[in-house]
């Protein structure tokens, strides 16, 4: 981190995700279950959202994440909102 540091200390660093206000990323087995089944139907991700009682932007991280580990499929169209 120092070496990456010392390298870039005169440009503008820009840290990733920094200002999203969402900081719940712990989810019960139960809510990924729901979520996984809601995946399932095509539910759009703003539905999702509203059903499970979290953010547009956690629900997107989980479903990302979900994506990552092979769990549930992509869906055809991408249209995930």
């Amino acid at each position: 981190m120092e070496d990456f540091y010392l390298r870039v200390r005169r440009d503008n660093i820009n840290i990733s995700l920094e200002d999203i206000e969402d900081s719940e990323w712990m989810w019960s087995n139960k809510e990924i279950a729901k979520l996984d089944r809601l995946w399932e139907r095509n539910v759009p991700m703003k539905r999702m959202a509203v059903v499970l009682g979290r953010t547009e932007i956690a629900v997107f991280f989980q479903v990302l994440d979900r994506l990552y580990k092979g769990v549930i499929k992509p869906r055809e169209s991408w249209r995930i909102w």
